[in-house]
């Protein structure tokens, strides 16, 4: 009976095992399936570690960024701060002296619009087809400047009611004329005057002051035997005719009331020199004025009368005295009084008439910016020369003469005798000119 029961049991035990699916009874299939989707997990948790320690690199980068720009900036927020008090002080100093001038650019400018409308009125009044219009002008005239009671064609009460002291200015300009030898006051002239330098003129447009310097006869050693090659041979040069040469380079200021642009490179400011101007873009401008001022011929100098004007009555090789070879020289201490070159410049042109002025009453001849003369380039020709013009045409392509050196280039080349060259369409940073006028009779 025992036995037949435990065969009954066994019998039962085989028969509950078959029922049992037989994916569930294959453990290693399971153990299988577990280690893989354990295996699946723990990738998925090594990607987020990895993922994690890309994160977290890539915000200690940021980090290291953020700090190294945070000091970058405190550098370079020192440095402006140091800049800027460099800069109040210096514009406190140009602010004042623009302050400072204000009353006479507007008188000049108020005298400029009166010159202009009373030469208006000469011309009506000097046309024998005009007779029945010169009482007319002549109280739209009065009217313009809210005159009255004033004798018809007395253009100098009027001027002297307008701007009081201009009849005993006008006479005292033409008493400096008569000093300096001159037939006259020139009539582009607002007024003249005399200092230790010499004879002065103003040239107002557009309330813009030029000083023109009364440049005397005279002759000089032009050149330099121990310059480059085509500063030799150094000859005598007779300049017969006195002229007028502007006391310092044309300003961004004069260059924009002429022609109502301004093409400087740089931070825009009316007291510093034009540059980035053409030998043909000053010729433009040339035209404009003397369209614009009655009596004026402006022109550049030849390269004869700005060598003759920057020397001033010197012959030597430097604006200060210089025992070394010009090539080597790179810095002079006693240049920088006179001059703006590389060392002292900061690469940029300043202010005219921030240095020494020589002894004919010229700023800036030497560095600043280059200046254009009229002459095509070539090689000087042996003996006395008188006037010289320089070539008919251009020995080499259209090569036009610049001199005096400019705010970027070394102190060797910042001498009266250095002859630069440029093709008169260039437009190069720091090329500038300076304006010249005949003595008219």
């Amino acid at each position: 009976m025992r036995q037949i029961i435990t065969l009954l049991v066994l019998v039962a035990a085989l028969t509950a095992a078959e029922s049992i699916p037989a994916g569930n009874a294959d453990l290693d299939a399971l153990l299988a399936e577990v280690r893989r989707k354990e295996a699946i997990k723990n990738d998925k948790d090594e990607e987020a570690r990895v993922a994690r320690a890309r994160v977290a690199a890539a915000d200690a980068a940021v980090a290291a960024e953020a700090a190294s720009r945070t000091r970058r900036q405190q550098i370079e927020a020192e440095a402006a701060a140091e800049v800027r008090r460099q800069a109040e002080a210096q514009g406190a100093s140009d602010a004042a002296q623009d302050l400072a001038d204000l009353p006479v650019r507007e008188r000049a400018a108020l005298a400029e619009r009166l010159a202009n409308d009373a030469s208006k009125y000469r011309a009506i009044e000097a046309s024998e087809f005009a007779k029945d219009l010169t009482p007319v002008a002549w109280a739209r005239l009065c009217a313009m400047y809210n005159v009255k009671d004033i004798r018809q064609g007395d253009v100098e009460q009027l001027t002297e009611m307008i701007l009081p002291g201009s009849r005993a200015l006008a006479e005292k300009s033409a008493a400096v004329a008569a000093d300096a030898g001159l037939s006259r006051v020139p009539t582009w002239a607002q007024q003249m005057g005399q200092d230790s330098q010499g004879s002065w003129a103003t040239l107002v447009v557009g309330g813009q002051i030029q000083v023109m310097r009364l440049i005397r006869a005279g002759s000089f050693m032009m050149g330099n035997d121990l310059g480059l090659l085509d500063e030799r041979p150094k000859h005598l040069v007779t300049i017969s005719q006195p002229f007028w040469l502007g006391e310092c380079e044309v300003t961004q200021g004069l260059w924009q009331a002429v022609t109502g642009a301004n093409p400087s490179l740089g931070a825009p400011d009316p007291r510093r020199p034009v540059d980035q101007v053409s030998w043909d873009d000053c010729q433009g401008f040339l035209r404009l004025l003397n369209n614009r001022v009655i009596g004026l011929s402006a022109c550049l100098p030849t390269e004869a009368q700005w060598e003759y004007a920057c020397r001033a009555g010197s012959n030597g090789d430097f604006a200060v005295p210089v025992s070394q070879p010009f090539g080597t020289l790179k810095e002079h201490p006693d240049l920088s009084a006179v001059a703006w070159y590389d060392k002292n410049a900061d690469d940029q042109p300043h202010r005219v008439k921030a240095k020494a002025v020589n002894p004919w009453g010229l700023y800036d001849m030497y560095g600043n910016v280059f200046e254009w003369c009229t002459d095509w380039h070539d090689i000087y020709k042996d003996g006395v020369q008188r006037d010289p013009t320089g070539p008919t045409k251009p020995a080499n392509g259209d090569r036009r003469i610049i001199r005096g050196g400019c705010y970027w280039i070394s102190a060797g080349f910042v001498r009266p005798s250095w002859r630069g060259v440029e093709n008169q369409t260039s437009r190069h940073r720091g090329i500038g000119f300076r304006l010249a006028t005949q003595v008219t009779p």
